[in-house]
């Protein structure tokens, strides 16, 4: 068998070993019996919690982004009036 390949061919995530790391019997009913965790809507909620905030996140960052080009066009406007003004 090679190295981090089950059984099955499949490649050992890193989900199970932290199934594994956490609790063996957890690991062995989940992967080894195919049973569903105990714990679904949990899980499940966590999926949603997690999603939003990184919707959050990718808004926070378009809106960052758009804030630094208008103050660098701010900045571009700003120095061509005091070159008008000068001049």
């Amino acid at each position: 068998m090679k190295r981090g390949v089950r059984h099955d061919g499949k490649m050992v995530s890193a989900q199970e070993i932290a199934c594994y790391a956490y609790c063996p019997e957890q690991w062995r009913l989940q992967y080894g019996e195919g049973l569903p965790p105990g714990n679904g809507a949990s899980l499940a909620a966590g999926t949603r919690h997690h999603d939003r905030n990184t919707a959050i996140e990718r808004a926070s960052s378009l809106l960052i982004a758009s804030g630094r080009i208008v103050i660098l066009a701010a900045a571009v406007l700003l120095l061509l009036w005091a070159i008008h003004q000068w001049s």
